[in-house]
């Protein structure tokens, strides 16, 4: 329970897989409509998503989806051990394609388990990347500009606004995939939209953040708004100057 608590992001459960979580949640076209349906339906009205649902459902089974159920959905004979696979050809037609084992285990699927990894791998990367500048250009901040620890905070975080609007940009065009009918369009209007969010977080990165084209104006910004020009610190001397001489003056005149 600890681990979970201070580990696992929003006890996300869904996130471990053992052999059987795994393959219901590639099964998604060997489930009736109307199951997915129920499913779906049950998962909003006890307030968890789709994914905690389907893992959830997967503790009830004996038999992956895959393997006890046929792509229409329609349970075969009992005498069957695995009810969807009535053959070997059924598992494996050695055409790279057809077959449940095609689909479990398929090249396709391969690519886009690489693809998922090292999408996760990178944006791990790159909050680690960004929590060590948050830290480091804080110091600089506070140490070698002199500001105090609340103007430094305010020029991070003017910063990191900037750096997610511009993430936000490519997100902008997936905002609505909801609506799309289409289960494939969907998928590849939020993949495409992640995609173009990497490229643009390996910018961030590639220009250590500070030299990145959105970061930079918040800093130069704020050089000059905390500025003091040579006027204005000549003006400030002279006023000092003149207030001395007064203090000075009344000073003798006491004596």
């Amino acid at each position: 329970m600890l681990f979970v608590e201070r580990r696992v992001p929003s006890n996300s459960f869904y996130l471990f897989h053992d052999v059987v979580t795994l393959m219901e949640s590639l099964s998604m076209a060997h489930v009736e409509r109307k199951d997915m349906l129920q499913e779906w339906y049950q998962s909003t009205k006890v307030g968890i998503n789709e994914a905690s649902a389907r893992h959830m459902a997967s503790f009830r089974l004996v038999l992956p989806t895959v393997f006890s159920r046929t792509r229409e959905g329609a349970p075969v004979s009992a005498r069957h051990h695995f009810p969807a696979l009535k053959s070997f050809k059924d598992w494996n037609n050695y055409d790279g394609v057809s077959g449940v084992k095609g689909y479990i285990a398929g090249e396709s699927q391969i690519k886009a388990l690489v693809l998922a990894m090292e999408m996760h791998k990178l944006s791990q990367n790159f909050i680690l990347e960004m929590s060590s500048w948050i830290d480091a250009f804080f110091q600089e901040l506070v140490t070698m500009s002199e500001a105090s620890e609340e103007e430094a905070w305010e020029v991070i975080g003017s910063c990191k606004k900037n750096m997610f609007e511009v993430i936000r940009v490519p997100w902008a065009q997936a905002a609505n995939a909801t609506m799309d009918p289409n289960p494939s369009s969907q998928c590849a209007t939020y993949l495409w939209a992640l995609v173009q969010a990497h490229r643009i977080m390996k910018e961030f990165i590639d220009s250590t953040f500070c030299n990145h084209a959105s970061i930079a104006p918040a800093i130069v910004l704020h050089i000059f708004k905390t500025l003091v020009t040579r006027v204005s610190l000549a003006g400030t001397a002279k006023r000092l100057e003149g207030r001395i001489a007064v203090l000075e003056k009344a000073k003798e005149s006491k004596k």
